[in-house]
């Protein structure tokens, strides 16, 4: 009898936590969540030959970069991408002169067998301007053989040309799994997220659906590496505030945006925890005011089992706007609002949010750039 009660404590107990995890899923993929379409002024998508416009960043004086062409990097993308192989590559926009249009960026590489073009797959990046007019361009590459983050030098007098400078691998990193983005602190250091501690795609799915706490921030001082943060489930958009003080880190399965303070070897301390009710992907930092943007999935569920699967599917696109008080503060509080939402019959599945003077610029994972004009939200 006693071993009989045992069981049914032991049974009562799993179930409970079966209900539990399932309600977090649940929540996780968005699926009671409701949208409605509104926008902050005329929007259009940017056509062209093109497929997907997954991050987005501007520089001071108007000129935009996209990373284009993500196919399979890592996580839930490996098996379930079902197409043709996209074009990959960086792509431009005059923000100052959008009606001119996305144009291709030439990678000038001064040793294939360092940087191969053919084999370059962009995901996140984030820019180092030097000034107005130069920059060097940090993007995470999902090469054949391990992830990379890569560096390129840009002038705006030759607009059309990038130079690849130099790589650093997820072996100098100590990243097992694969990286999304990145975030500059310096012309030659920045800081990776690793959103996926496993490679093969049963583990992949088990870490997901777990929300298993096992990935970090990897700083890169231009030598070698630092475990600057571990312990996020599915760390994935990372940016700076203006003073390079703080760091902003997204969590698309947990519905999360962490502000990380930056230690002075580097490492980070966690000061607050913002639930933001949607799954944030790429974040960018209003150089002036310090809001964030970020471009969101409201419901993951139809993006990872709908468009991930056939991306010419609509999935709902959202952008959001976090202002923010002092960290430091005893009080700190935080306003959060919804500047766009589309159901993705205009653009599907979005993933990044800049802001310039009064044009908003949204990427998509797999779909196209939109530009909006900001007149109300």
């Amino acid at each position: 009898m006693a071993m009989h009660g045992i069981s049914i404590v032991v049974f009562v107990f799993l179930l409970g936590v079966f209900v539990y995890q399932l309600i977090r899923i649940h929540h996780m993929l968005g699926c009671s969540r409701f949208t409605f379409d509104h926008y902050p002024g005329p929007c259009r998508v940017l056509q062209g030959d093109y497929e997907g416009a997954e991050d987005v960043e501007i520089m001071s004086s108007g000129v935009a970069f996209v990373t284009t062409g993500l196919f399979a990097a890592g996580g839930l993308l490996i098996s379930h991408v079902d197409r043709n192989k996209p074009k990959t590559g960086l792509m431009i926009l005059d923000v100052n002169n959008p009606e001119t249009g996305l144009k291709w960026v030439k990678i000038i590489t001064g040793d294939p067998a360092r940087f191969s073009v053919d084999a370059f797959m962009p995901h996140g990046l984030s820019i180092w301007e030097e000034s107005p007019q130069q920059c060097v361009l940090f993007v995470v590459n999902h090469a054949p053989d391990q992830d990379h983050v890569e560096m390129f030098e840009f002038d705006i007098s030759n607009p059309s040309e990038v130079h690849h400078r130099s790589s650093v691998t997820a072996e100098q990193l100590g990243i097992s799994g694969s990286m999304n983005d990145v975030v500059a602190t310096g012309p030659n250091s920045f800081y990776v997220s690793n959103d996926f501690h496993y490679k093969h795609p049963l583990l992949v799915l088990m870490e997901t659906f777990l929300m298993m706490p096992l990935n970090k921030i990897v700083h890169w001082d231009g030598g070698s590496s630092l475990n600057a943060f571990h312990g996020f489930s599915h760390t994935n958009g990372i940016q700076r505030s203006p003073d390079g003080k703080y760091i902003y880190i997204t969590s698309p399965h947990l519905g999360e945006v962490y502000i990380m303070e930056r230690k002075v070897d580097a490492s980070l301390k966690l000061l607050h925890t913002i639930p933001v009710y949607t799954s944030p992907d790429n974040i960018n930092v209003d150089p002036t005011t310090g809001h964030l943007w970020i471009g969101s999935h409201p419901k993951l569920h139809v993006f990872y089992f709908e468009h991930v699967r056939n991306t010419t599917k609509p999935s709902h696109s959202q952008v959001i706007r976090l202002v923010l008080s002092d960290p430091q503060l005893d009080d700190f509080h935080y306003e959060m609002r919804e500047v766009f939402s589309d159901s993705g019959e205009m653009l599907r599945g979005s993933s990044s949010a800049d802001v310039y003077k009064d044009k908003l610029l949204i990427g998509s994972v797999f779909h196209k750039l939109a530009i909006c004009d900001v007149i109300h939200y």
